[in-house]
């Protein structure tokens, strides 16, 4: 979006001339995480996020829908909580296999605030009927409206399968391939999460296409400020299944 922004002002600076350099300022009703707001800082498009446009409707006098995000502090007590407690547990857990068991346990305590309900709580380390393959976190989603239930019936979601991965750099594609094992068309369904501290290297990413492509598994990956910007869109009051669901716009629309 800043990238067109740029385009766009250096066609008005064509046809106006340089003294007609325009102010830059991307503006969406969401929420931003802090370490995207901070890197916004050294560009040279301003971003305004739901609670800016809040503050700028109080000075001005005028209404805000529902879906703009609410400044932190009008956000129900009932999920502030939960939400600033799962924040600050993450920065006390080193990657690593050392920490890998009090990850896994924060990845549970996550989805299950952000996503429980519609979903179901996590069901935790299921082995199949053979006991070959431990999933971490498997929840049954009975949706019947919203964006889980269209990923149940155009992704094959009867479950969402979730790895959490506490590495200390990227996955690579053997945890794709790892995850990619755990679901099938008439198990557990196509649909998996890789939860990551640093998201995915170039041949995981690959792995995650031909997984796709040629076996019908929708895989996405989330790192520490994915879950972040979801746990600070909760806390705002706003859905954090609209960064999944971005997730997938922006994988699909690569191919």
């Amino acid at each position: 979006m800043t990238q067109q922004l740029r385009v766009a002002a250096q066609r008005y600076i064509k046809a106006a001339g340089s003294s007609g350099r325009p102010e830059l300022l991307a503006v969406f009703p969401g929420v931003f995480s802090s370490g995207k707001r901070e890197f916004s800082r050294h560009d040279d498009v301003e971003i305004w996020d739901g609670r800016d446009l809040r503050r700028q409707a109080r000075q001005l006098g005028i209404h805000v829908p529902t879906f703009v995000a609410a400044i932190e502090g009008e956000e129900s007590a009932e999920d502030r909580e939960p939400a600033q407690e799962l924040t600050h547990r993450l920065a006390g857990i080193n990657p690593g296999r050392s920490d890998a068991p009090a990850y896994e346990k924060w990845c549970e305590d996550v989805l299950n605030l952000l996503f429980c309900p519609p979903l179901n709580s996590p069901i935790v380390q299921h082995r199949d009927d053979v006991g070959a393959n431990r999933r971490d976190l498997i929840m049954p989603n009975y949706a019947t409206r919203g964006f889980w239930h269209f990923l149940r019936n155009h992704y094959g979601a009867a479950f969402v399968v979730a790895e959490a991965k506490n590495s200390t750099s990227p996955v690579d594609k053997q945890a794709v391939l790892q995850l990619a094992n755990y679901l099938s068309r008439h198990g557990t369904g196509l649909f998996g999460i890789l939860l990551t501290r640093h998201g995915m290297n170039a041949s995981a990413k690959w792995t995650r296409r031909e997984q796709w492509v040629l076996h019908d598994k929708m895989i996405i990956a989330l790192d520490d400020e994915d879950m972040q910007q979801m746990l600070l869109t909760k806390l705002t009051g706003s859905s954090p299944a609209t960064l999944i669901q971005q997730r997938i716009e922006d994988f699909r629309l690569r191919i």
